[in-house]
């Protein structure tokens, strides 16, 4: 499969799923109230947490399975490794699903400080929000699996439509059921265990056929242990950084300004969407140009990649930094609300936009099974984050914490760079910062300061669609001159294109 076609998939589904994710939490709002939108915020951010407890093996999937599609497995010895690998992740979903059942409505219950919610309503939610977040944790070994073989064009579209189905739907039942938190949490669960149980039989018939049935061996786990291991260990220190500003904000502020908060840091988060689809694609990719041991090839992969990704990430960047009120002006149509949090949303996205660029060069550590350098980086920078989140949520609140979460990240950017570049592709170092992050970022940064000089005052929601729509296009223009791929793509486009025209 292509990898630029993988990547447009990848960008108009990923895309439009989040649309269906973030397009109509504003409407979620006005059925279910502040506060609901707090509780499932503070479930988004356990999510990310649950997720870590499939211990390194979506990871590890995703890998073998390029490794697989390079050459390196033979079709029995997949499906040998399968076999344990499903069992185990079965066996681990059970368990959380009984441990949530029990534990998470109590911890739910004295953690967040609700006004309008009764404690039984925030104990059943709790209940069906945890069962909807392990029907779809189960799911991702699939999706990792189905990225991994390069079949992220399927992938695209049935995500895509699973996501149109259960925002439309959840949007038809608060209207019917008159704003019901039950029947909307209901929806979420039933919607999740049909889209994990698709994903699985689509994986299944991916997966090559054998004469003779597949043995289970557990000792089969070995061959992807240790990078199991070192993925797990890096990414929950990673989620750990990533999500103690939330944790530490749901503890310390009413429910319904925390649900603020997660409105800004959805709105920022935004922005590793654009990121997931670059690197998504790339990382078979980089895993098959190692394994091939062609390091030309890899050169070539990792700065397209890098330099897709700035493309992609830095005008959506300075959307948010620049022109954060009126993007939540667009988002939500409430003038109040852009007034509370697009200051916020603007330093959030600017931590994110940093986190963002070192997709590519994380994946080229891991497709290399480098996964200690993720493991060392995160614990490093957790004796920083920890302390600077919790003195700046208590100092300044919500614009405390989204500084603490700059400073982390800059921090992060120039440890993660500075090592990566030591031990592979060292001589591509400069060359990386200078082609694929800062001439960009300088093109893009002086399109949107000219554009901010011109912007009208006072925009209602019509004319800040109007505004955005013209801001969009001349930033993504930006970025594609200042990138030599974006450039040559371009005009072998249009030479095509000229061709194709009738003489």
């Amino acid at each position: 499969m292509s990898t630029k076609l993988n990547v447009v998939a990848n960008f108009l589904g990923q895309g439009w799923t989040t649309l269906m994710n973030i397009g109509f939490v504003p409407v979620y709002a006005s059925y279910l109230g502040m506060e609901a939108i707090g509780l499932i915020g503070f479930f988004a951010s356990l999510q990310v947490w649950i997720y870590l407890l499939d211990l390194g093996i979506c990871a590890a999937v995703n890998r073998e399975m390029a490794r697989y599609s390079a050459g390196q497995y033979t079709a029995s010895g997949i499906r040998e490794l399968m076999l344990p690998v499903e069992v185990v992740y079965c066996a681990i979903a059970a368990a959380l699903a009984l441990v949530a059942w029990l534990v998470l409505p109590a911890l739910a219950a004295s953690w967040l400080n609700p006004v309008v919610l009764t404690r039984e309503m925030l104990i059943d939610s709790v209940r069906l929000l945890a069962l909807a977040l392990l029907a779809r944790w189960w799911g991702q070994l699939y999706v990792a699996a189905i990225q991994g073989l390069q079949q992220q064009v399927w992938l695209n579209a049935f995500t895509s439509a699973m996501a149109t189905v259960r925002a439309l739907g959840a949007v038809l039942i608060l209207a019917v059921y008159g704003g019901n938190l039950g029947a909307f949490f209901q929806w979420q669960f039933a919607t999740a265990v049909v889209e994990s149980v698709v994903l699985m039989l689509r994986f299944r018939r991916l997966l090559p056929a054998g004469r003779d049935a597949t043995v289970f061996r557990l000792d089969r786990l070995k061959s992807i242990w240790r990078f199991a291991a070192g993925m797990f260990l890096g990414n929950s220190l990673g989620v750990a950084m990533a999500q103690t500003d939330k944790l530490v904000l749901s503890k310390l502020l009413s429910l319904e300004t925390f649900g603020q908060y997660m409105m800004a840091a959805t709105l920022a988060s935004g922005i590793a969407i654009f990121a997931r689809p670059i690197v998504t694609a790339a990382y078979p990719r980089l895993v098959q140009d190692i394994a091939g041991d062609d390091e030309g090839a890899l050169v070539r992969t990792y700065h397209q990649a890098c330099q897709a990704l700035a493309a992609a990430v830095l005008p959506a960047a300075m959307l948010l930094i620049l022109f954060s009120h009126a993007v939540v002006m667009v988002w939500s149509g409430s003038p109040s609300l852009a007034a509370q949090i697009a200051a916020v949303t603007s330093l959030l996205a600017i931590g994110y936009t940093l986190n963002g660029l070192m997709y590519v060069p994380a994946s080229l550590a891991t497709a290399y099974g480098w996964t200690r350098l993720a493991v060392t980086l995160n614990a490093m920078s957790m004796l920083v984050v920890i302390p600077a989140i919790i003195i700046g949520a208590k100092a300044g609140g919500m614009i405390g914490t989204a500084i603490a979460w700059i400073l982390m990240n800059v921090i992060y950017v120039s440890l993660q760079t500075a090592f990566l570049h030591r031990r592979y592709l060292n001589a591509q170092k400069w060359v990386w910062l200078r082609d694929d992050v800062l001439r960009p970022l300088m093109f893009i940064t002086l399109a949107a300061l000219l554009l901010k000089a011109l912007e009208p005052p006072e925009l209602g929601r019509a004319g800040a669609v109007a505004w955005l729509a013209l801001v969009w296009p001349a930033l993504v223009g930006a970025a594609v001159l200042a990138l030599p791929s974006m450039r040559q793509s371009l005009r072998h486009w249009m030479f095509r294109a000229a061709k194709s025209l009738p003489r």
